[in-house]
């Protein structure tokens, strides 16, 4: 991977993010950056441009206040040179930058062998109606209102419990493609992040709580707060239990960790260098009959653009369907190395790295029950709320994570629990889920309470 530098920034960047509303991205400048890489002898070309702006503060104890306004802009460019690809990026906007990166992209494809299965997009989309992603809303408030809110938030939290610490970020961002067979892309979208840390009681025996939102729109900030707050006082004097084998409900939240981890495992990429169990389970069960797992990035409260990130159409696409898995996560190359249709999944981190296979809109399906419901059902079990240091090994499918929550019994929820492990095949966990809530929650992915049976725990 190769790099031209810059400061991070761009002209469009000198603008507040109140006033930031048209694309700063000139499709004039990845033209000619096309140009000048056909010039170097690229026979195709890719272009992809990013500018994000960044409006952050936190809240911390003792009524501290910090803030920051960040911004980036940049190009990634790959090309083909006699059947040899080649990647580079600059770090700015500036035509010296993009130059540089031109150079480098050249000369990285003339180390490189001769790969059949990389192209580029050659068509435009034929519906280029964004989605519903971008509300200018969030772009009117400056630095110093985003403060003010932020300040009162912890001053109403301090009446519920101690501020431990409370993040508001507030952005925008653009993007555009553009390749040597005339394909045109571009989206924009708004995004409010918020996270709550909360703390309750004292000494050793303090209970933790924690909640966190992601949105297009405009987040409900004080009933988040209102629910880290609430774990805070219920986490107070929590302990480990004993270990053993327990029914489970898990929150939306825990399962939204659980899945992420998951996405990794069944990338096509990962497939096809050997890493992952799940190259070898396409077409056989790999969870109960009630779970459904969708990517949909055409939903405007997961996805962001009608096309992934080298410009093909993007689609729902089932995942797991009645607990059989349907397919992994291709792009364009990786799909021609195995010789499937590709799914449209191609991501990218940043503009400094080519793409690879990802999710960004999964849905699992949500069933019929309340999560008091469950827990009824339940009897005797647990109630997972949080999680912490998720990790899912991909080549075994073996899953471990810390966990807090509740000790729930006869239906209902009893004393807090904290400091104990999960521990389990993340398969044998999607088998053994017996119920799910309609208590689908969007924030990030869309993800409902789950009822697992017999899950592996260790505690004292």
């Amino acid at each position: 991977m190769s790099g031209a530098g810059g400061d991070g920034s761009s002209d469009a960047g000198a603008r507040a993010l109140g006033t930031l509303v048209d694309d700063p991205l000139d499709e004039a400048l990845l033209e000619r950056a096309g140009e000048e890489l056909s010039r170097r002898g690229a026979d195709n070309w890719e272009v992809f441009a990013a500018y994000g702006r960044s409006t952050a503060v936190a809240a911390r104890s003792e009524g501290r206040i910090e803030a920051s306004l960040s911004d980036g802009a940049g190009l990634g460019l790959r090309v083909l040179v006699g059947g040899r690809p080649g990647f580079a990026f600059a770090g700015s906007l500036s035509w010296a930058a993009v130059q540089a990166a031109c150079g480098l992209c050249i000369e990285s494809a003339q180390l490189m062998e001769v790969d059949e299965h990389v192209s580029f997009a050659e068509r435009s989309l034929d519906d280029t109606r964004p989605l519903d992603v971008y509300h200018a809303e969030l772009l009117q408030l400056s630095l110093e209102e985003q403060v003010e809110i932020a300040r009162a938030l912890a001053i109403d939290a301090a009446r519920q419990a101690q501020v431990e610490a409370l993040y508001l970020d507030n952005s925008v961002y653009f993007e555009r493609l553009v390749t040597s067979a005339g394909a045109r892309f571009s989206a924009r979208s708004t995004t409010q992040t918020y996270e709550a840390c909360m703390l309750a009681g004292a000494g050793g025996d303090r209970g933790r709580g924690h909640s966190y939102g992601i949105s297009s729109r405009a987040l409900d900030l004080a009933a988040l707060t209102r629910e880290a707050s609430q774990q805070a006082n219920a986490m107070v004097d929590a302990g480990p239990v004993a270990s053993g084998r327990y029914d489970v409900v898990l929150a939306p939240a825990i399962v939204e960790d659980l899945l992420s981890d998951l996405c990794y495992a069944l990338s096509g990429y990962e497939a096809l260098a050997g890493r992952t169990m799940f190259a070898e389970l396409v077409g056989e069960r790999v969870g109960s009959d009630l779970i459904d797992l969708v990517d949909d990035p055409l939903d405007p409260r997961l996805g962001f653009a009608r096309y992934d990130h080298e410009g093909t159409p993007h689609q729902k696409v089932a995942l797991i369907s009645g607990g059989v898995l349907q397919t992994l996560l291709y792009d364009r190359s990786t799909a021609s190395r195995a010789g499937v249709a590709n799914t449209a999944h191609a991501e990218r981190g940043s503009y400094e790295s080519p793409p690879t296979p990802g999710v960004s809109a999964l849905r699992l399906a949500p069933g019929d029950r309340s999560v008091d419901e469950l827990l009824a059902e339940m009897g005797d079990g647990l109630h997972l709320v949080d999680t912490t240091d998720v990790e899912i090994d991909a080549s075994s499918g073996e899953l471990s994570a810390g966990a807090s929550g509740f000790v729930v019994r006869h239906g209902q929820r009893a004393e807090p629990l904290d400091g104990i492990v999960l521990s389990a095949s993340i398969v044998d966990l999607l088998c053994s889920v017996r119920a799910v809530g309609s208590d689908l929650r969007y924030s990030g992915f869309a993800t409902p309470s789950l009822l697992v049976e017999g899950l592996e725990v260790a505690g004292t």
